[in-house]
């Protein structure tokens, strides 16, 4: 694929326009072609040049007059770049002239005229579109080229990098900063952050000359998720370039450390000017191009002649006094165009393996969850009251509700639980299904062992207290031996289609619930027991008080007979009742005699 050139002619300077005898020397024909004239000598006879050609015209894939604004630029020359980028293509665009010939303006603009490069972040993210299943990611770094010494200006420190080699990149620069961004807004304020640490300085040929090259890289990563674990990672990487122009000591009057910098930067463009020409050159394709000349042309090997899509911006200026840098940056916009690049899309698919199982593993979390509530809710819970009913009530009409039947249904303790198959059975058959079809693991089985072994111990024991209940009371064994036959037959009637773990499952929940039945029966009887013993405790604590009271009345019904007194008791009565009976008589009596009576 050949790289696009494109030509941009600048309108003449204020400081130009007032210099004496300048001259137009280069004009836009067409949008394909550029002619430029050779400049008229200030003396009439020079014979040398008097019948020498005025004029040539160079064709390119694109000319800007003067007049071209910065968005005819933008769609002509970059706006065709972003998509490719997008699409995990590589590109660069960058600017390539002498200095003061508009290179800056062109790629970085003002405030009130951006450049390319804003035009080109701002298109590049209103074109990323994030969906459900893809995802895009833009970092950027941003570095300059100044006395053949690379600087970070993200990071505003004055260390230097050091380029690497790279099996799998290429050309890297080692520590430099590469920061994220998520809108266009933040993409230009770390442009302006690194601008402010950009070394510009003013010489005899521009005021604000670029003393350095800058080079802007944005990495566009897109990642694509498809079903089945597929994912498909695309990334294109997009250069954008400002060089630092070339100058002749003489117009730009540079002294001491301007002059050190002027060298550095032909010295760069000299190696960059000998790999166009290298890889222009048809006899030289396929061999050697060196690339190690200069740091600039070692970042540039892939953009130059590698995997990249590659736009040139050769920027000139019109004024005869920059004829002959206007001619050579022309010359080598012509070798540029016959370079060829070698595209290829940087798209790497995926399969993850992981994927598939994570999605039979949330599956199958999904129905162990299920199986879980539907554990939960046939969960054995304590046996609730059971309301005693009065004496002589029949106890086969008492309805007793069991916690493992479905909704709605119930069974009586007089009646047989309901066969299976019919609508008030226990299972029904989509229930069965649903047993049937749950998963099972090395956990649950365990677990599953555990219970069924700790519910055949129970019915064991409770097999065995029933049995002698029964022998206590009446001894009538036949009620248990129907209970038997029915649980035989219900088990009979189990499916044998169904696994051996279903049909474990099945058993417990047939035994569960006979047992359930039973138990309701022993409270039940007992609490018969309980009333009955009560009520014959309180009629005999009747029939005793009872008892006793008809005792007391027939005491206190018979006549009373008092006992004969002691004979001196006798014999003291009588004679204080002659005493009295001779109250006249002047006999007295012997006081002492009656005291000691």
């Amino acid at each position: 694929m050949k790289s696009h050139v494109s030509v941009r002619i600048r309108p003449l300077a204020a400081k130009e326009l007032g210099k004496d005898n300048i001259q137009t020397t280069a004009r836009a024909v067409d949008d394909y072609s550029v002619c430029i004239t050779e400049p008229t000598p200030d003396s009439s006879d020079d014979h040398l040049r008097k019948d020498r050609s005025k004029g040539r015209i160079y064709a390119f894939d694109q000319v800007f007059g003067e007049t071209a604004t910065q968005e005819e630029v933008f769609e002509r020359t970059v706006g065709g770049l972003i998509e490719s980028v997008v699409a995990g293509f590589n590109a660069t665009v960058f600017a390539y002239g002498a200095t003061g010939a508009g290179k800056t303006y062109t790629m970085l603009g003002t405030d009130t005229s951006p450049g390319i490069i804003s035009l080109t972040l701002s298109a590049l993210f209103a074109t990323l579109e994030p969906t459900p299943t893809t995802t895009f990611t833009v970092t950027l770094t941003y570095l300059e080229i100044y006395n053949e010494n690379i600087r970070d200006l993200l990071s505003g420190k004055a260390d230097y990098l050091d380029l690497r080699e790279d099996a799998g990149r290429g050309v890297v620069v080692a520590g430099i900063t590469a920061v994220c961004a998520r809108s266009p807004a933040e993409v230009l304020g770390f442009l302006r952050k690194g601008n402010r640490y950009r070394t510009q300085e003013a010489t005899g040929a521009n005021e604000v000359s670029s003393r350095s090259h800058a080079v802007l890289q944005v990495l566009v990563g897109c990642t694509t998720k498809g079903a089945s674990g597929r994912r498909t990672e695309r990334f294109g990487k997009l250069s954008m370039i400002d060089l630092a122009g070339s100058e002749r000591a003489a117009e730009t009057k540079n002294r001491g450390m301007r002059m050190i910098e002027g060298a550095n930067i032909n010295r760069s463009l000299l190696a960059l000017g000998n790999c166009i020409t290298a890889l222009a050159e048809p006899s030289k394709r396929g061999k050697y191009v060196n690339y190690r000349d200069s740091k600039l042309t070692r970042l540039l090997k892939d953009s130059l002649g590698g995997n990249c899509r590659t736009a040139m911006i050769a920027n000139i200026s019109p004024a005869s006094s920059n004829f002959d840098e206007t001619l050579n940056t022309l010359k080598y916009a012509m070798r540029a165009r016959t370079i060829k690049t070698k595209v290829t899309q940087q798209i790497t698919t995926r399969f993850d393996p992981y994927n598939s199982t994570i999605q039979d593993l949330r599956s199958e979390i999904g129905a162990l969850k299920d199986r879980l509530v539907r554990a939960e809710s046939t969960t054995i819970l304590p046996l609730p009251p059971i309301p005693i009913p009065p004496i002589g009530t029949s106890t086969s009409t008492h309805t007793l509700s069991s916690p493992f039947l479905l909704p709605g249904t119930s069974t009586q303790t007089g009646d047989h639980p309901p066969r299976p198959g019919t609508k008030d059975s226990v299972l029904t058959s989509a229930q069965r299904r649903s047993v049937t079809s749950a998963g099972s693991g090395v956990e649950e089985q365990s677990m599953f062992t555990d219970v069924k072994a700790m519910l055949e111990k129970l019915f064991k024991d409770h097999r065995t207290v029933r049995r002698k209940v029964v022998e206590m009371g009446d001894g009538d064994t036949g009620r248990m031996e129907e209970i038997d036959e029915e649980i035989r037959s219900i088990r009979a009637s189990i499916p044998r289609s169904l696994d051996r773990r279903s049909r474990a499952y099945l058993d417990l929940m047939i035994q569960t619930h006979f047992t359930y039945i039973e138990n309701q029966d022993l409270h039940h009887l007992h609490a018969l027991q309980t009333a009955l013993q009560t009520l014959t405790s309180t009629t005999l604590t009747q029939a005793t008080r009872r008892t006793d009271l008809l005792t007391h009345l027939a005491v206190l019904q018979r006549p009373y007979i008092p006992p004969d007194p002691p004979p001196a008791i006798q014999d003291l009565v009588d004679r204080i009742a002659d005493l009295v009976t001779d109250g006249g008589s002047s006999t007295e009596p012997d006081v002492g005699e009656l005291e000691d009576r």
